[in-house]
């Protein structure tokens, strides 16, 4: 079988139902053939079928035995952030051990790999465990078997130059005498520090370059914020939240009319470089959007992958044991029911064993104001200014340019209400310009009279009285209304009956005559006009008073006026 051909069909390989064996022989079949690594990458999805309805330990056991496999098969780029997720923020052994295992199956050594296995030796620096990824049944160890941080000094050994911004760290493990290793550690560590310095080349690489092997990963780490299009929420608009405080609302009422940021987490999570790590970052993005002045102006969500257990209590001591702030903007959400909708959505990477998370990866989204996707990060940390400066540039787009998303997005459904009161308008004025009295039908036989159509025989000698009949019905359609309109209303009625006077006196042709009864219509037409009940500010504009609220069509300038209603409009008060 071709690789790109298992590539296609390894994740759906294994359903539900596969048994941790049956998974195990098929790895085992793979890696023993180079080039097969983009078809263990299709089994790392969180969401895979084969993941559901198991422990958070088995499901570790086969992520960690499948990553293993890479340096086998070789490591392909796609699968670069999965392993670099779990050296980053792993807590168990076996899994980031698995990982370190993995990077040799890169093509090429680079040094952008030496930080994250800085924070592998952090992390399971106190959970170091013996690891064996020949077989997926684990054996009794031996003296050749060896644990998750020899696995993680033996790639630094691999790295050689390229770990040499590790190596101040290496040595203070090494020599700092309040940091006890087993002896085996300290000697595959002793191994590490001088294979980086036994490299011909004393100095690493001068800056992070793209390699043959690995994307370039920036200072802000790798996957900060990938464009997602813009996926818009028409099927959670109706999904009902209840937040921290037991307030029920729809989706679409809290993600509209300002840039949102949305993270996910659950308060069960036993990984304090996760959910835990995440809800604190949240408030320090919530402190640097204060200090940025763009308070009020943007939203903050975190939502629970576990709505069955986190209660709005729950969620409320959770966020402020780490300093997060609640208020109309900042809030943390639960699904009474339609997580399923959710986690569709925005696709989570999430797995469950019945409603509890057996694994899950970090996750951050950026919404615009008409609540669209239009960035994300996932797997691993998220930097807090590269957040802030894309939605400083969502507003500042929202700014200055009138014909954005979200002015659309208002400006549709103001649209649409005109367009029906256009239509539903005109049968009421026909009705309203229809003859409804003994005067209004004299009035309009007359005028068809002079333009030649006599519905009634033998009243063509009544010309003068039809024109009289007709100026009378001019003054009662004037006195209905007011102002400008009664002048244009006017000059077009007596226009009309001058028209229709002077073309039947003269013997005009119909056409002309029917232009005359057209400018009657209008004339008409403009009497019925509704009055206008907002008039020009160098009119009849009044200022409100003191304290009443203006509703204004555009952003203010200054961040600290941001608030908008649910309309779309910014709220100020007068002074």
């Amino acid at each position: 079988m071709k690789a790109s051909a298992q590539y296609e069909n390894s994740a759906a390989l294994f359903e539900r139902d596969a048994s941790a064996e049956q998974i195990a022989r098929w790895v085992d079949s793979v890696r023993v053939q180079a080039g097969f690594g983009e078809s263990l990458v299709a089994l790392l999805s969180e969401q895979l079928p084969l993941y559901e309805g198991r422990s958070s330990n088995e499901v570790a056991h086969i992520r960690g035995y499948i990553m293993a496999a890479f340096e086998k098969t070789g490591l392909p780029q796609d699968g670069v952030p999965l392993v670099l997720e779990e050296l980053d923020s792993g807590h168990l052994a076996y899994g980031v051990g698995a990982a370190a295992v993995a990077v040799r199956g890169l093509e090429c050594p680079s040094r952008q790999i030496a930080p994250f296995l800085v924070q592998a030796v952090e992390n399971i620096r106190y959970l170091d465990d013996f690891v064996c990824y020949d077989t997926f049944v684990s054996e009794a160890p031996t003296s050749r078997s060896k644990t998750a941080l020899q696995e993680i000094f033996r790639t630094f050994a691999w790295l050689g130059v390229h770990g040499a911004d590790a190596l101040t760290e290496l040595n203070r493990l090494y020599n700092d005498p309040c940091i006890v290793f087993s002896g085996r550690v300290r000697a595959e560590l002793k191994t590490a520090i001088e294979a980086i310095r036994a490299a011909p080349d004393a100095d690493p690489p001068p800056s992070p370059v793209s390699s043959c092997c690995l994307p370039i990963l920036t200072p802000r780490w790798v996957n900060v914020l990938l464009p997602k299009g813009t996926k818009g929420t028409g099927a959670l608009d109706q999904l009902l939240l209840e937040d921290q405080d037991g307030n029920h609302l729809g989706f679409a009422d809290f993600f509209r009319n300002k840039p949102a940021v949305v993270v996910f987490f659950y308060t069960r999570c036993d990984n304090p470089r996760k959910c835990s790590l995440t809800i604190s970052k949240l408030a320090r993005l919530q402190q640097a959007i204060h200090s940025r002045g763009l308070a009020g102006c943007v939203k903050i969500a975190g939502f629970t992958y576990d709505p069955l257990y986190d209660s709005a209590a729950r969620l409320k001591t959770y966020g402020r044991d780490r300093a997060m702030r609640f208020d109309e903007d900042n809030r943390l959400f639960r699904t009474p029911v339609g997580i399923e909708r959710l986690r569709e959505h925005f696709d989570l990477g999430v797995g469950f064993l019945n409603a509890i998370v057996n694994h899950h990866r970090i996750e951050l989204y950026v919404l615009d104001a008409s609540g669209k996707t239009v960035a994300s990060s996932n797997r691993l940390p998220w930097d807090i200014d590269a957040v802030l400066d894309l939605v400083s540039e969502l507003l500042s787009t929202a700014r200055t340019q009138p014909d954005s998303a979200d002015t659309v997005a208002h400006a549709t459904p103001i649209l649409r209400t005109s367009g029906r009161a256009l239509l539903s308008s005109i049968p009421g004025f026909l009705v309203a310009i229809a003859p409804k009295c003994p005067i209004c039908w004299a009035a309009w036989l007359g005028a068809l009279g002079i333009v030649g159509w006599n519905p009634v025989n033998g009243l063509q000698y009544l010309l003068p009285i039809s024109v009289g009949i007709i100026i009378m019905q001019a003054i009662v359609a004037c006195a209905r209304t007011t102002g400008r309109s009664r002048g244009v209303s006017l000059i077009l009625i007596l226009s009309a009956i001058l028209f229709l006077f002077i073309g039947k006196v003269t013997g005009a042709t119909a056409s002309i005559l029917l232009v005359g009864v057209g400018v009657l219509a209008a004339g008409f037409f403009v009497s019925f006009l509704p009055r206008k009940t907002i008039r020009r500010r160098t009119g009849e504009f009044q200022h409100p008073p003191s304290g009443a609220e203006i509703h204004l069509p555009l952003v203010s300038e200054g961040h600290e006026d941001c608030s908008r209603d649910r309309t779309g409009s910014t709220t100020v008060s007068a002074s």
